[in-house]
């Protein structure tokens, strides 16, 4: 196995007049699994677009086994034996996976008597499936598969160019826990057989067992590199600096007097439209309920059905009055308002400005006669800057100027300004770096404390344990446990949802099938 080296040196990099890196310097080596941390907005969408040829670097240098290279586009990355792999898929979804292998290769399609040789196209991809062990049906439309055999066709076609480096942006950002296991997994026996991995990432525990070394960003600077053993702690200190924790409650302080308030939403039947199922539960106020469960439990259906996002029937009273959903409008003129954790498909409108986006859901307070006064707008999006900590620049800039975190800190002020009784979050941290995800909970426990509820299906048992007052686990369609007190840990939310043949040890070996799909459905 050659050793080869690839990374920035001495780097610094600018968008106009705005310095976005300082002096950074960062090598990923053959045979590796390099992690690379920080908030939303130090710079690591900057060192990914470096790395992978997107853009040239202000000052400074792209170094191939500590040469200098000049990269004007990926396809000179991929030249050096560089690729990446998005958080968004690359894949086309109307075409079986075979042809994708070749799609994503970016090879020419082989032909005979000038028709496509569908023989070939389906005899190579077997080949390199079965190389590389991953069992996928070529023959399947990559529509039909769950997201972590889609992010493992991905991985499989980058490797039919056979790079010496590949960098992995944020790719188990939409799986659960035991399906981003299956894809990292392959990753690390990538790594065994010579290949240079690189790990973007927000989910620190992923990064703390994949990775052999990891380099913190913060604010555009390299501020340090850890290597084996590397801790949790000492990861977040850096990445948050000098005020590290002190400003932030990792352990939300719930409200011991939840159980005795008055039920906010009585839900008497909900229908889980997936599954053929019902169930029920009362929701208080001040509280903070979480739904969790494995894929195809049902928990995040529920939330979506009472938030308007999934149809379904519902029937429930919110503060004494019959309670109406199926639509998010329907939602919110019953008082429940609902958030998404899928930013770009159901979140922000990226075509429109900062501000423009946090009054979508109150434009109707912000003007008259039908008309939208600017300056109200103007206000809203002041307002909430400061109140919510957003780092933009000015409100008419576009939202895609935000970092990923500060995006959905806007989606937040959208929800708020809107006036709800209740909020519905459908996994209101994925993707955001941890001094987001802590204000982020912050903020839901301030609405909460407030007057309101908040009702939340995360799959993500130490998230639910930090913000939740009770926990309902859902499996199969009904409610199998609730959680609150000393029985709200993250282990007994994880084994709650997991019928008793599949616990440990093989509960966290699940078929890769259990990948999160964004409806909340089966695969």
């Amino acid at each position: 196995m050659t050793d080869r080296s690839y990374g920035l040196h001495d780097v610094s990099h600018s968008y106009g007049a705005t310095r976005v890196l300082n002096d950074v310097s960062i090598t990923l080596r053959s045979g590796k699994v390099c992690g690379l941390i920080g908030q939303n907005g130090a710079g690591k969408s900057t060192i990914v677009k470096l790395l992978s040829g997107a853009i040239s670097p202000t000052v400074g240098s792209v170094q191939v086994d500590g040469v200098n290279a000049t990269l004007r586009s990926p396809a000179d990355a991929k030249s050096h034996g560089v690729l990446t792999i998005h958080q968004e898929s690359q894949l086309f979804q109307d075409l079986d996976v075979a042809t994708n292998i070749f799609g994503v290769a970016q090879q020419r399609l082989p032909k005979r008597f000038g028709l496509i040789d569908r023989h070939r196209i389906r005899s190579h991809a077997t080949d390199l499936l079965n190389s590389l062990g991953v069992d996928v049906e070529v023959d399947r439309p990559v529509s039909t598969l769950p997201l972590a055999e889609q992010r493992l066709v991905e991985l499989a076609a980058a490797m039919a160019t056979r790079p010496a480096f590949l960098l992995l942006d944020e790719v188990t950002a939409s799986l659960e826990s035991a399906a981003s296991r299956v894809v990292l997994d392959f990753a690390r026996r990538l790594a065994a057989q010579g290949t240079g991995i690189a790990i973007i990432s927000h989910r620190l525990a992923e990064v703390q067992e994949y990775c052999d070394e990891v380099t913190v960003v913060r604010e555009g600077a390299l501020v340090g590199s850890l290597t084996k053993p590397i801790s949790q702690v000492e990861m977040v200190d850096l990445m948050l600096g000098p005020q590290g924790l002190a400003e932030h409650d990792l352990r939300k302080t719930a409200n011991p007097d939840v159980q005795s308030n008055e039920v906010m939403l009585d839900v008497q039947t909900l229908e889980l439209p997936l599954l053929g199922k019902t169930i029920n539960f009362g929701l208080h106020r001040c509280e903070i309920l979480g739904m969790t469960g494995v894929l195809g439990s049902g928990a995040t259906d529920a939330v979506r059905v009472i938030g308007g996002a999934l149809a379904g029937d519902c029937v429930a009273t919110l503060n004494g009055k019959p309670f109406r959903t199926g639509t998010p409008l329907l939602a919110k003129r019953s008082g429940v308002a609902f958030l998404s954790g899928d930013r770009r498909r159901e979140g922000i409108a990226p075509d429109m400005s900062i501000a423009d986006n946090m009054a979508l859901s109150s434009l109707q307070k912000l003007g008259r006669f039908g008309r939208v006064s600017r300056s109200a707008v103007r206000k809203l999006c002041d307002s909430y800057k400061v109140t919510l900590s957003i780092r933009m620049g000015a409100p008419a800039d576009r939202i895609t100027t935000l970092s990923g975190g500060n995006q959905q800190k806007v989606l937040i002020a959208r929800v708020l300004a809107s006036g709800p009784s209740i909020i519905a979050v459908d996994e209101p941290t994925q993707g955001v770096d941890i001094g987001a995800r802590m204000q982020i909970h912050l903020l839901l426990r301030e609405f909460a404390d407030r007057g309101g509820a908040v009702l939340v299906f995360s799959s993500d048992p130490e998230e639910l344990t930090n913000l939740c007052d009770r926990v309902l686990v859902l499996e199969d369609g009904e409610v199998v446990d609730s959680l609150t007190g000393p029985e709200l840990t993250p282990n007994k939310i994880a084994l709650a949802g997991v019928s008793q043949a599949q616990q440990p040890p093989n509960f966290l070996a699940l078929d890769v099938a259990g990948a999160h799909n964004s409806q909340g459905g089966r695969p």
